[in-house]
């Protein structure tokens, strides 16, 4: 697995060993929309973890060396009133427990250093406000060591795409199968 996959597992993994009881907890791809909120069915309160985006550090704060990158992550929670419990009070323990448990975690991982520079926003939209949601987006930043890219590594890369080709995938449009 690569890095930046371990580090989404990781954060999954923490959660669910810190909240066993989280009804929902999910990786998701990008950032949380109207859309994600009409597209997926979900129990609530939920927590959906993504990478954002990273970008090549400069100048690495850390041991780590050359390769890091200042990865973006999010944790985008959701909580809405169940009958018992108001959705505010799930939104301010999930927040709290995130802002919390984020800042200086490498998730016991030599090639993470420490997250810093969290950040909490509430999001609020017309689908939020239409299906009674509260939506809150913690952001954090994880530098992240890549390897250098190898052969071993191409030859990889080769297995998967030959693993998901399609027979007569190779086939240009206009060509003969």
């Amino acid at each position: 697995m690569s890095a930046l996959g371990e580090l989404i597992t990781a954060v999954l993994t923490q959660v669910r060993i810190d909240l066993p009881d989280l009804p929902t907890l999910r990786e998701m791809e990008g950032r949380f929309d109207d859309g994600e909120l009409k597209r997926t069915s979900m129990r609530y309160p939920a927590i959906m973890v993504s990478r954002l985006g990273c970008r090549q550090m400069d100048a690495t704060p850390s041991q780590l060396g050359q390769g890091v990158y200042d990865v973006t992550m999010g944790a985008f929670v959701l909580t809405k009133d169940d009958g018992q419990t108001k959705a505010e009070a799930h939104q301010l323990a999930l927040v709290d427990y995130l802002l919390r448990k984020l800042p200086e975690q490498t998730w016991e991982r030599d090639f993470f250093d420490p997250a810093h520079q969290v950040e909490e926003r509430p999001i609020v939209t017309a689908a939020t406000r239409a299906k009674q949601v509260l939506a809150t987006a913690v952001t954090w930043r994880q530098p992240v060591m890549l390897a250098p890219f190898t052969p071993d590594d191409a030859r990889l890369i080769q297995v998967i795409f030959d693993s998901a080709r399609e027979p007569d995938a190779d086939v240009m449009v206009g060509e003969a199968p």
